[in-house]
């Protein structure tokens, strides 16, 4: 069975938001993980 785990992230900053949401997607594309968002 496929696992899935969902992340909700808030922040005052859109910038950082961001940055850590492209470092998430980041990691995710060099395990090969699908992530979608």
């Amino acid at each position: 069975m496929a696992q899935s785990a969902r992340v909700k992230l808030t922040s005052t900053s859109l910038q950082k938001l961001e940055g850590v949401c492209g470092e998430i997607m980041g990691i995710g594309k060099k395990t090969g993980v699908r992530v979608k968002g």
